[in-house]
């Protein structure tokens, strides 16, 4: 028997024009199987060329899904200067029954809209009602992706607040958004300018080793999203109404430690599938200002790219490359 895997390089990924809601609804299903415990998710295994700099090994399976596999994905914020992209890697989709692998995928295209969807499922449950504004720190791709869609599932925003330290990104993130919204775009000289008086604060900034976010900016009722775990001041967990994590045993684990960002934190008053799923309210008032930490689950990659081999398979989209005859000796 000859076995074969099917390559989706980020062109492939990009001509199956796969919409925003598909994946929402992708990371939605992924958060409920987590809810209900049908899921094995590790503790990211890590090296960290230098210190701002990662390559993170990213396992997961959905049993119920029938879905395997593993993420390598590598976070570069300094290439930004060489012109090159800041998320790079690749995922191997197995076959849960044999083990084999049945697929690589670019995962540069799967991470950016992944990330940005779990934020969007959120805060369809967690957002302040008739929200108007949102703020958005940091004008990389996740800046992009979270701007760019965040109105499909908020219809109320028509504003957003952007800050960045590099004025070109500002100037490209500023086209890019009118091209894809009608949001009323407005750049703000500072950090803190960008997240007084907002509904929703998402900072999507590189790593960051030392607070630059002050709790006392934040909006009495506000929903805050940070992309990444650090950045925002270390007591900040304490002082929300509502603090949620994505997956509280990873969450802890990876930024309570000696070379955490977090000397200590608060348990979490859910876990953002108990809510999707239903199991514990959102938002009950406009007067709840809510931290919802997602620091960024494989088992959404391995779903989504699951998802997405099913529909390149249907359109016969990619490469179908040998893999390995069976009748030959393995040595």
């Amino acid at each position: 028997m000859k076995l074969k895997l099917r390559y989706l390089s980020h062109e492939d990924i990009l001509s199956m024009k796969i919409g925003f809601d598909f994946v929402v609804k992708t990371v939605e299903k992924v958060l409920t199987e987590h809810s209900e415990g049908y899921y094995v998710n590790p503790k990211k295994p890590a090296i960290h060329p230098d210190p701002v700099s990662f390559l993170h090994a990213m396992p997961g399976y959905l049993p119920r899904l029938e879905a395997a596999g593993v993420k390598w994905v590598s976070g570069f914020s300094a290439n930004a200067a060489k012109k090159l992209p800041g998320i790079t890697g690749l995922t191997i989709i197995n076959d849960d029954k044999t083990g084999f692998p049945i697929a690589v995928l670019d995962c540069a295209w799967t991470t950016g809209i992944r990330t940005g969807a779990v934020s969007a499922a959120a805060a369809k449950r967690l957002a302040p009602r008739n929200a108007k504004v949102f703020t958005i720190i940091g004008t990389g791709i996740q800046g992009r992706v979270h701007a760019a869609n965040f109105p499909s599932v908020i219809p109320t925003l028509d504003t957003v607040k952007v800050f960045d330290v590099n004025p070109a990104m500002v100037e490209s993130f500023k086209k890019y958004v009118q091209s894809k919204t009608k949001l009323n775009v407005i750049v703000e000289p500072t950090a803190e300018a960008a997240i007084r008086d907002s509904d929703i604060v998402i900072t999507c900034t590189g790593k960051i080793t030392e607070p630059i976010f002050n709790r006392e900016w934040v909006k009495k009722g506000a929903l805050v999203m940070p992309v990444h775990s650090s950045g925002w001041t270390k007591d900040y967990p304490f002082k929300a109404d509502k603090f949620i994590v994505d997956d509280w045993n990873q969450f802890r684990e990876s930024n309570v430690d000696d070379k955490g960002y977090y000397l200590t934190l608060p348990d979490p008053y859910a876990q953002l599938g108990e809510i999707i799923s239903g199991k514990k309210p959102g938002r009950e008032n406009d007067e709840e200002t809510i931290l919802d930490h997602n620091y960024g689950l494989a088992i959404h990659d391995i779903a989504l790219c699951k998802d997405l081999l099913a529909v390149a398979e249907q359109k016969n989209i990619g490469t179908v490359l040998d893999y390995m005859d069976t009748d030959l000796d393995v040595v």
